[in-house]
């Protein structure tokens, strides 16, 4: 099976990725696929996205960016983490 996630972008090339989209990337590591869509180039017949196969890999370089940006204050008793990361390519 193939698993695709598609993202598209603008003038300024970024995405955002959910924590779950990651946490299935992870998961499903070749199987995954990220499609980043440029919507400016749309119109052009030979226009083709970048595909980018296990993007966990490629692009986080293994790395759990959701336990990286998490800050738990046990005195307070407050968690703070993000549901979602921008990436900027």
């Amino acid at each position: 099976d193939k698993f695709i996630e598609v993202k598209s972008f603008g003038t300024e090339r970024r995405f955002f990725w959910s924590r779950n989209e990651m946490r299935v990337a992870r998961e499903k590591k070749n199987q995954y696929f990220l499609y980043l869509i440029n919507r400016k180039e749309l119109g052009d017949p030979s226009y083709k996205p970048i595909e980018i196969q296990n993007p966990c890999k490629k692009i986080l370089n293994g790395k759990s960016l959701e336990e990286e940006f998490k800050f738990v204050n046990k005195h307070e008793g407050f968690v703070v983490e993000s549901d979602s990361f921008m990436f900027t390519f």
